[in-house]
């Protein structure tokens, strides 16, 4: 594992919402998880710098534009979208489009996850 931890910012529709603490420890391996609303997002990105941000795909619902406001506060970020809405490519793809790099989804083993993780991260 790379000696430089990732900060990450784990923003979701509620913090108790089932996936949120599976994905909340598997990251925190890897560098602190800071998870909060959208409401605080911003905020948050105006405090500290992150290396990537995960965006729960039910706050974007409408308001995909909401990743290009991240990666313009912080453009070095790495936006990645969690879904729980199946294999939606309509969905996928205005992630893509708006900016986000991956699209994962909530339902993902935890071998997948780890995996992810360490390729986004470069551990």
């Amino acid at each position: 594992m790379s000696n430089q931890r990732t900060h990450f910012l784990l923003v979701c529709q509620a913090l108790d919402d089932a996936w949120v603490n599976p994905f909340q420890y598997a990251l925190e391996r890897y560098g602190p998880v800071t998870p909060c609303d959208k409401g605080t997002a911003l905020q948050q990105l105006q405090q500290r710098p992150y290396e990537i941000a995960l965006l729960d795909e039910n706050i974007l619902t409408g308001d995909y534009t909401f990743i290009q406001r991240v990666t313009q506060l912080q453009p070095s970020v790495q936006v990645i979208v969690v879904s729980d809405s199946g294999n939606d490519w309509k969905k996928a793809r205005l992630a893509f489009q708006y900016g986000s790099i991956d699209y994962w989804m909530t339902n993902i083993n935890q071998q997948a996850l780890e995996k992810s993780i360490q390729e986004i991260t470069g551990s």
